[in-house]
């Protein structure tokens, strides 16, 4: 048996590099939060929940709920929503599978990225400790 698979390997510590997406005809896009909306979960509800809402274009609004679940762990779900009220649930991490208009995506691709980091910020500075009305303390679950 060759144990070598199982060793630690080193982790690299060199910075990623990142090389943008470009799409001909495609709308830029400077700051994906500026004109979203967000809103906190219950105060009532130690749920740690968040959503953030933005009118992307004139063909589309967004809504992704962020979530902390006890059995899953943070949770992230998303909504395209058209003007004639129909729409897509698609999952944040992998918008590709589900959004397909070319003009869209590079929209929805930024607002995802940018949400799901000001998530994981607020998560990591947000309260460990919560004392609901009744005097009950909860504390978040690492």
């Amino acid at each position: 048996m060759n144990w070598k698979f199982w060793q630690k390997q080193p982790v690299s510590t060199e910075p990623v590099k990142v090389f943008p997406i470009v799409i001909p005809d495609a709308p830029m896009v400077v700051n994906p939060l500026e004109g979203a909306t967000i809103e906190n979960g219950k105060e009532d509800q130690p749920k740690f929940s968040r959503t953030y809402t933005k009118q992307l274009s004139a063909v589309a609004e967004i809504k992704l709920d962020f979530t902390t679940s006890n059995y899953w762990g943070r949770k992230a779900s998303g909504t395209l929503t058209q003007p004639n009220y129909n729409y897509i649930f698609f999952d944040p991490h992998r918008i590709a599978d589900k959004i397909l208009d070319p003009k869209l995506v590079p929209l929805v691709e930024a607002f995802c990225l940018a949400a799901i980091l000001e998530d994981a910020r607020w998560i990591k500075e947000n309260a460990n400790e919560y004392t609901d009305e009744t005097g009950q303390r909860w504390v978040k679950a690492a």
